[in-house]
């Protein structure tokens, strides 16, 4: 069989392959449709979150793993472990307009954390600016107990 032959043969073959996968009703899942609700009290959002942290814009070294602690009287505490070492932060948030905005601090910038829900979800996204100046964001889960 030549070279050609094989080529149309093949093609033809992927070609019904990739009909067939289409009609057989695999889909996959929807991503969530995450909805902005406004957090009324610090409380609706205590406890203890994790999830992933990048600054924007990406680069090479693309997410790191962090926790947050948020306590009932508006402290919070973070903690992310990299491999050039730990980026470790706190201090107080304060609700503002359905939205818990941190209080500037010099030593680990200013974040704002907005909650999102998709039935029975719950996702914590932090937005902020690290010291730097750099764009962070985090999207956080709440820890199941």
């Amino acid at each position: 069989m030549s070279k050609f032959l094989r080529f149309v043969l093949c093609v033809q073959l992927l070609f019904v392959l990739s009909m067939l996968s289409s009609c057989t009703g695999v889909h996959l899942p929807e991503s969530p449709s995450w909805k902005e609700v406004p957090i009324m009290d610090v409380k609706d959002v205590a406890g203890k979150w994790e999830g992933t942290t990048w600054t924007e814009p990406k680069t090479v070294r693309q997410e790191d793993w962090v926790k947050v602690r948020i306590s009932e009287e508006g402290q919070y505490e973070f903690a992310s472990y990299r491999v050039i070492g730990a980026w470790l932060g706190g201090g107080t948030l304060n609700l503002e307009n359905g939205k818990l905005v941190t209080e500037p601090n010099p030593g680990t910038g200013s974040a704002t954390f907005i909650l999102y829900e998709d039935n029975g979800k719950r996702m914590l996204k932090a937005q902020g600016a690290t010291k730097a100046g750099l764009r962070q964001v985090a999207e956080l889960t709440p820890v199941e107990k």
